[in-house]
């Protein structure tokens, strides 16, 4: 994941120290990151995370929200990079689970 700047690249690399997974950059814009969890399933890799949430994130907690789509065509984990102020303006920072997309 050394290939982003920082902040995105610490916080890839520490979800990918959480748990053998897929990290699957879509649309290759650096923004969505669809995570794939190899040996475990969707609901629990979201609350891994989630629950060390902060320590991933921190310094920078106000630029990332972690979402478990639980249904539909963009079911899965999903990381979204708020790196805009644009961005920080439109979504909102954290962990959430949706029932779909």
């Amino acid at each position: 994941m050394s290939d982003y700047i920082w902040p995105l690249s610490k916080v890839l690399d520490s979800i990918g120290s959480t748990t053998d997974m897929t990290v699957e950059d879509y649309l290759d814009e650096g923004e969505w990151f669809r995570l794939a969890p190899y040996r475990m399933r969707d609901e629990v890799l979201f609350q891994t995370l989630s629950n060390h949430w902060d320590g991933i994130v921190f310094p920078t907690e106000g630029m990332f929200a972690l979402v478990h789509c639980q249904s539909g065509r963009q079911r899965g984990v999903w990381l979204h990079y708020l790196g805009t102020d644009s961005d920080r303006e439109e979504y909102l920072c954290g962990c959430f689970q949706i029932p779909d997309w």
